[in-house]
């Protein structure tokens, strides 16, 4: 099945240079906003960051990244085998590698996030009706 690019249209034809900078060189905002843009690094973090908000970009990576996870058809649970293989084989040898694939592991199955606590408040005075010296009711 051959997939089909979407053109989308932009209200900026730089946004639309920014969008195809940023997925060419694989994530990168800061270096995609200096290359647009030609303004230093401290400019183009801030900057390109912002421009990742921009509704009309997200939708054009979004939709970027979705084709490249079909044309490409990786799926998490092979990323997931890999990195398991990736910490056995790395556990001895080299720790620091191990380590970052327990990283992304948890990362990717939401470990890192702190668990949920739904809490309910239930309203009860402490002491009774409070009355007010001021009015005389």
């Amino acid at each position: 099945m051959a997939s089909k690019k979407v053109e989308k249209k932009f209200s900026n034809n730089k946004h639309k240079l920014f969008a195809e900078e940023y997925i060419s060189n694989g994530f990168n905002a800061t270096r995609a906003y200096m290359k647009i843009y030609k303004v230093e690094e401290n400019i183009a973090g801030t900057s390109g960051y912002r421009l990742l908000k921009n509704v009309q970009i997200k939708e054009f990576v979004n939709e970027a990244k979705e084709r490249m996870r079909k044309e490409l058809d990786i799926k998490k649970e092979d990323i997931l085998m890999d990195l398991l293989f990736i910490n056995e084989r790395n556990k001895e040898d080299n720790p620091q590698h191990a380590l970052k694939a327990i990283e992304i592991i948890n990362k990717m199955l939401g470990l890192n996030e702190p668990d949920r606590q739904d809490i309910s408040i239930s309203e009860q005075p402490l002491f009774g009706e409070i009355k007010d010296e001021d009015n005389d009711e």
